[in-house]
This record gives C-alpha cells, sequence and structure tokens, in this order.
C-alpha cells in the first residue's frame, strides 16, 4: 500500500514539484520517502501527500 501511495504521487506531481529520473524504480522512490519518514518522525502529524513530496523533492530536486 505504501509503494502504491507513493507512486500515485509521484505519477500526479513528477516534473512539477521534483523530477523524478525515468530510470529510478518506484522501490527506490519508495526508500527514499521511508528513509525520510523515518528521518523526521517530528512531521508525521502532516499531510502525506506534503511529505511524499517533501521527501523526493529534496532528493530528486529539479534543474532549473
Amino acid at each position: 500500500m505504501f509503494r502504491g501511495y507513493v507512486g500515485g504521487v509521484q505519477d500526479s506531481f513528477n516534473g512539477i514539484a521534483f523530477c523524478v529520473p525515468a530510470d529510478v524504480p518506484l522501490s527506490q522512490a519508495s526508500a527514499v520517502v521511508r528513509k525520510y519518514l523515518a528521518d523526521n518522525p517530528q512531521l508525521w502529524n502532516e499531510q502525506a501527500n506534503v511529505l511524499v513530496v517533501r521527501a523526493l523533492k529534496q532528493a530528486y530536486p529539479c534543474q532549473k
């Protein structure tokens, strides 16, 4: 279920809020989000989609 949620957020915001390369598997993007959540338990009260976007934006920022 977790990977599916991350995949849905990734599909919705990739190229807009962050830029995950096409060759990055969903398992890797999910691992990035899982680590972000583990490293930031103080943020667990925030909306899930916001946390996923932040994690992926931090790991895969779009090039300006």
